[in-house]
C-alpha cells in the first residue's frame, strides 16, 4: 500500500482527531480575509518596492493600512518613508 493510498486509508476510517479536541476550529475563510491581503501586499513587494498609494491602488482595502503595520512590525517588510520593501 503506497502513502497516499494509506493516507486515504486513514481518512477513511479514523478521519480526522483533532476534531474532538476541544480547541479544534475550523479555519476562517480565505477569500477576503486579512490574510488575503497580506499575502497580496508580500506578491506586489516581491516585483519590486512600492509606495503606500502604489500599494492602495493595487489593494483596495481599508484594511490595509493595518496590514501594513503589521508587516513592518513583524519584520516580515520593511517601511522607508512612504515606500515598503521586502
Amino acid at each position: 500500500m503506497g502513502a497516499h493510498d494509506y493516507g486515504s486509508h486513514l481518512k477513511a476510517t479514523v478521519g480526522n482527531p483533532n476534531k474532538a479536541s476541544k480547541h479544534y476550529t475550523k479555519q476562517s475563510r480565505f477569500e477576503g480575509s486579512r490574510r488575503q491581503i497580506r499575502g497580496q501586499v508580500l506578491r506586489e513587494l516581491g516585483v519590486s518596492s512600492k509606495t503606500a498609494q502604489a500599494l492602495r491602488l493595487a489593494i483596495a482595502d481599508e484594511r490595509l493600512g493595518a496590514v501594513l503595520a503589521e508587516l513592518v512590525q513583524e519584520g516580515l517588510i520593511r517601511q522607508n518613508g512612504s515606500r515598503y520593501s521586502l
